[in-house]
């Protein structure tokens, strides 16, 4: 898979990203087992992230969905890597749910409220996209 950069401006955060944190205390094959089965889509294991720096360079487990039509991206990510963050903005989270779609995603709200619903899922809470400077730096 091709890895690109993912640039975010002000417009495509209000009107194409929604953004989860997720913690819990299950594998991320688990967790992704969830929202397959309640969002009907098929995330696969994708490339890793990778995170560089002056001195080092990091991989985070990516899963990635792609919808039929191109319309709807689903990224389920791990923030934690050793001791280090994808998203250091959310040092307190394990995964990161994004969905980056083209078109409105009717019944989201209500799909979500059976993801929190789920036993594995310790909490599910929406993130305002642009308050995470980190999301422009991330290569997919």
């Amino acid at each position: 898979m091709k890895k690109k950069l993912l640039k975010v401006d002000n417009s495509v955060i209000q009107d194409k990203i929604s953004l989860y944190s997720i913690s819990s205390s299950e594998s991320d094959i688990r967790i992704c087992y969830v929202l397959n089965r309640i969002l009907g889509i098929n995330l696969s294991l994708a490339d890793n992230i990778i995170l560089q720096n002056k001195d080092s360079k990091q991989g985070f487990r990516n899963f990635f969905y792609e919808s039929e039509h191109g319309t709807e991206k689903y990224y389920f990510i791990l923030n934690r890597n050793g001791g280090n963050y994808l998203f250091p903005e959310l040092k307190r989270i394990d995964f990161v749910f994004l969905i980056i779609s083209d078109t409105d995603i009717s019944g989201l709200e209500s799909i979500i409220l059976s993801i929190k619903e789920q036993p594995e899922i310790s909490a599910l809470i929406p993130v305002d996209p642009s308050r995470i400077k980190s999301l422009s730096k991330i290569r997919f």
